[in-house]
């Protein structure tokens, strides 16, 4: 009962989002299928990572951005893009509420060298070995993607016993006049053979957490709106109806807290810790 006494304490009782936002608010991303063959698996740091090519959850949830909506800046310099999707999905409302637990849980001396609060998330341009909320590391940076690792904290470097990898990736089509955003997640055993061919995350899990991510695309979108001016934006401020979407992407984070319990592996390590 801890970590439902501390989740509860941080966002109340009452402060489930209804399905109308969430549905509103996510309609222009959407999940689409993510081959074996995928960089992501073929990369080096998968390989470390998971030595015994133990079953996978994967997914990707992609999001496309007419160009003319970016910020123009963002389209100058080779990176700066996928930074900025990058600072989006962590600094947003889609991941405050596990931020806030894992503030409360881990914060202190040993863990002050990693990022914590909204506004260093925001403003970081994750090279690789950034560190935040003692859950996440960046393992690889290039011009169009930033992969992170998450399911432990990174002061646990070897091989763990759950494990998984995000990659943010930024992708401009000129021919299409749009900018490609794409959250891919892979979850996985890494210590020990499997003893099953499932996927680590059941259909129920794996259907929230999907929620959830879909909750962090959104935020991204929304940075430079008028309800949030202490963050840099990459899709130009449109104030019309601000006042509304503020509501609505309040909303959103709220439903996170629905599903923190099946995503991340920090979440049943805070469990252990508050008894």
């Amino acid at each position: 009962m801890g970590i439902l006494r501390t989740t509860t304490a941080i966002v109340g009782w009452g402060s489930l989002a209804t399905a109308g936002t969430y549905v509103a608010m996510t309609r222009n991303s959407k999940f689409v299928a993510m081959a074996t063959t995928d960089e992501i698996f073929t990369n080096a740091i998968y390989t470390r990572l998971n030595p015994e090519r133990n079953p996978t959850f994967h997914d990707l949830c992609i999001r496309r951005v007419p160009l003319s909506k970016i910020r123009p800046e963002l389209l100058e310099k080779d990176g700066k893009l996928a930074e900025q999707f990058c600072a989006g999905v962590w600094s947003g409302s889609g991941y405050t509420i596990q931020r806030k637990i894992l503030e409360r849980l881990f914060r202190g001396p040993s863990t002050a060298h990693q990022l914590w609060d909204r506004e260093e998330l925001a403003a970081s341009s994750y090279p690789t070995g950034t560190q935040f909320t003692d859950h996440f590391e960046v393992v690889s940076h290039s011009t169009s993607a930033i992969i992170v690792r998450s399911g432990d904290s990174p002061r646990k470097s070897d091989v763990r016993e759950n494990d998984g990898l995000f990659e943010m990736r930024a992708e401009v089509e000129e021919a299409e006049g749009v900018a490609e955003f794409q959250l891919k997640s892979c979850f996985f055993q890494g210590l020990g053979k499997s003893d099953s061919s499932a996927p680590p995350i059941g259909a129920v899990a794996g259907w929230l957490h999907r929620v959830y991510t879909k909750a962090g695309m959104v935020r991204c979108g929304d940075k430079s709106l008028p309800s949030f001016p202490n963050a840099d934006g990459w899709v130009q401020a449109s104030p019309a109806g601000s006042d509304k979407r503020k509501r609505q992407v309040a909303g959103v984070a709220r439903a996170g807290l629905t599903v923190l319990r099946f995503r991340m592996g920090a979440i049943r390590r805070a469990a252990l810790q508050a008894g």
